[in-house]
C-alpha cells in the first residue's frame, strides 16, 4: 500500500455514516467561515479564558483550532487523497471537537465567566457552560460515528 499516491475513498458502511459525515462537514464549514470572519476577535476571547501559558497558548489553540476544521473536510466530504493525508483528515475530526470540549471544561473549573466561548467565533455568542460541552461531545460522538463507518486504513490482513 502506497501512503503517497492519492486514491478515492472507499464506500462508507453505510448510508447514515455517509449523511452523518455530510453534517459534521456542513457543522466544520459553519464554525469555520464564522471564526475565520471574526478570527481578529477570536484570538483574544481565547486569550481571555485564562488558559495555561496564557496569550501564545490561546493563539496556537486558535490557529490550531481553525486549521483542524479546515483539513477535516477532505476526510468528511470523501474526497480523493492520500491515504495518509485521509488518515490525518480523519484525526482532525477528532481533534477540533476534543480541544473545544477541553475549552468549555476549562472555562467552568476556570470561575471565569465569559459571554462567549467561541465555537461561532465571535459572531454568535454561545455561553460557555454544559450545554456547551454536551454540543460538543455530541459532535465528538458524529465523528467517532464518521470515523466507524469511513475507516480510511485496511484492517484486512493480506494472505499470502
Amino acid at each position: 500500500m502506497k501512503f503517497a499516491v492519492a486514491s478515492p475513498a472507499k464506500q462508507p458502511k453505510t448510508k447514515e455514516t455517509e449523511n452523518i459525515a455530510y453534517i459534521l462537514a456542513f457543522i466544520f464549514i459553519i464554525m469555520v467561515v464564522c471564526q475565520l470572519f471574526s478570527f481578529d476577535e477570536l484570538l483574544p476571547l481565547l486569550s481571555s479564558l485564562s488558559l495555561p501559558g496564557d496569550r501564545p497558548t490561546a493563539y496556537l489553540l486558535g490557529g490550531l483550532i481553525v486549521t483542524g476544521e479546515v483539513l477535516s473536510l477532505p476526510f468528511l466530504l470523501s474526497m480523493a487523497m492520500s491515504q495518509l493525508m485521509r488518515f490525518v483528515s480523519m484525526v482532525f475530526c477528532w481533534f477540533v471537537p476534543a480541544i473545544w470540549i477541553f475549552l468549555s471544561i476549562w472555562q467552568m473549573i476556570s470561575n471565569k465567566s465569559a459571554d462567549n466561548i467561541g465555537f461561532l467565533g465571535t459572531v454568535v455568542n454561545i455561553r460557555s457552560g454544559w450545554l456547551a460541552t454536551l454540543y460538543m461531545l455530541a459532535v465528538m460522538v458524529l465523528s467517532i460515528w464518521a470515523s466507524w463507518g469511513m475507516w480510511p486504513l485496511d484492517s484486512r490482513k493480506k494472505k499470502n
